[in-house]
C-alpha cells in the first residue's frame, strides 16, 4: 500500500482500542473485497495469546455478522507456529475464479483434488497450512497467475515490484491494481469514521 494510505490507516487505528481497533483492521484489509476490487483477503491475527486473536475468538460471531453485511464469508486457518489467519472472501467471486480458465488447472498441478469446487479448495487449505504456507493461495486472492507462479519458482526473490504482492510480470498493471486497492482502503477508512 502507498505511504499515504498506510499513514491514514495507522493514524485511525492508533485512535481505537480493542474491538473497534480489530473491526477497523478487518474492514480496512478486506476493503478491496468489500468494494469488489478483488475476490478475497487474508488477515493475519497473530498468535493465539495476542489481543487481536483473543478478541476474534471471543467475538467471532459478531465479526462474521459484520462482514456478512458486506456479503462476505470467512474461513479461519492456523499456520505453523500457531498464528491465526482469517480468509475473507466473496463467494460468487471465488466461484467465478474456480469455474474455468487457468486457475483450476494450476491448482490441480499443486495437488488440489477438486480445483473447480470452492468448498473443496478451502477445505484443502486446512491441511496445507498445517505443513507450510500454500503460496498458491495468491490465486484465490486475485493475484495474477504469472506472479503467483513467479513467486513460487523464484522463492520470493527476483521480483520486478513489491506492493500488495510481489510482481514478476506486468508491473504497470500491478501498479494500477495497487492504486485501486489503496482507494478501496481509503474509502473504507472514511466509511468507518462515519459508522465507527
Amino acid at each position: 500500500m502507498n505511504r499515504v494510505t498506510a499513514q491514514k490507516f495507522a493514524y485511525c487505528r492508533s485512535r481505537l482500542k480493542g474491538l473497534d481497533r480489530l473491526a477497523l483492521s478487518l474492514l480496512f484489509h478486506s476493503a478491496p473485497v468489500v468494494f469488489d476490487t478483488k475476490p478475497a483477503a487474508l488477515v493475519n491475527l497473530g498468535k493465539p495469546e495476542g489481543e487481536p486473536c483473543t478478541l476474534w475468538i471471543s467475538h467471532r460471531r459478531d465479526f462474521k455478522e459484520m462482514l456478512e453485511k458486506y456479503l462476505l464469508k470467512v474461513r479461519e486457518y492456523r499456520i505453523t507456529g500457531g498464528s491465526m489467519l482469517v480468509f475473507i472472501y466473496q463467494p460468487h467471486r471465488l466461484f467465478d475464479i474456480l469455474a474455468g480458465g487457468s486457475i483450476p488447472e494450476t491448482l490441480a498441478g499443486f495437488g488440489y483434488k477438486e480445483p473447480h469446487k470452492a468448498s473443496s479448495v478451502l477445505d484443502s487449505l486446512d491441511d496445507r497450512f498445517s505443513r507450510s504456507f500454500p503460496h498458491e493461495l495468491g490465486l484465490l486472492l486475485g493475484y495474477p497467475p504469472k506472479d503467483v507462479t513467479g513467486f513460487i519458482l523464484n522463492n520470493g526473490k527476483h521480483y520486478l515490484l513489491n506492493g500488495y504482492w510481489k510482481v514478476y510480470h506486468n508491473p504497470v498493471q500491478a501498479l494500477k491494481t495497487f492504486g485501486n486497492y489503496d482507494k478501496a482502503g481509503e474509502k473504507m477508512l472514511k466509511l468507518f469514521g462515519q459508522i465507527g
